[in-house]
């Protein structure tokens, strides 16, 4: 039986996870694709901890390692998404601007 997708099923709004208004924005976007509570809570504890890039992608990446020993493969992809975007950002700018 296929599902029907209800609108419940879609999260709306926006989350206060990280005080930079564009790496919250992003986060919220790998949020909201998933729907993924345990990512959401995840991400929320990222958030208060990472002051720099640097230390946000090492986080995303030791986040979709540990999602990965826990078979949870769509949320360790979306940890890995977001290390590979922010990771591409620092050299886009560090190739722009230094």
């Amino acid at each position: 039986m296929t599902k029907k997708w209800q609108p419940d099923d879609f999260p709306v709004g926006l989350y206060e996870l990280h005080p930079d208004a564009s790496v919250n924005f992003h986060m919220n976007v790998f949020y909201n694709w998933t729907n993924d509570n345990v990512l959401l809570e995840e991400m929320r504890e990222v958030g208060k901890t990472a002051h720099n890039y640097e230390t946000l992608i090492k986080r995303f990446i030791e986040l979709g390692d540990e999602s990965l020993k826990k078979d949870a493969k769509l949320r360790a992809a979306f940890y890995f998404r977001g290390a590979e975007f922010f990771y591409s950002t620092i050299k886009f700018t560090q190739a722009k601007f230094t």
